[in-house]
């Protein structure tokens, strides 16, 4: 979830290896690894939005590294990605590489 908003559903081992929404890939990639201590985390840029005071469009874009004009202007929805998976991105096929 993302400013209240489901952004990614699926199995979580596929999930995991796999994400396929910007958030999530994030979340992932900021959290330590304890088989691989030496990775270094990487934040997500920018700050959480007001709750209060939502922005048009996707909540994630002004910190998504794969933000387009129509993520800014509309909520995607939550949509199937691949058997099983949800995602609430319009740029979920660009996010198909697995995390190692």
């Amino acid at each position: 979830m993302y400013a209240g908003h489901i952004v990614e559903s699926g199995r979580v081992k596929e999930v995991f290896r796999q994400p396929r929404h910007p958030y999530t890939r994030g979340l992932l990639e900021s959290a330590p690894d304890f088989d691989r201590p030496e990775r270094e985390l990487v934040p997500i840029p920018g700050f959480p939005p007001n709750v209060a005071d939502r922005p048009e469009g996707c909540p994630f874009a002004p910190r998504c590294g794969y933000v387009r004009d129509h993520c800014t202007q509309s909520m995607p929805p939550l949509a199937e990605v691949a058997p099983g998976r949800l995602a609430a991105c319009f740029e979920s096929h660009r996010l198909t590489e697995v995390l190692a």
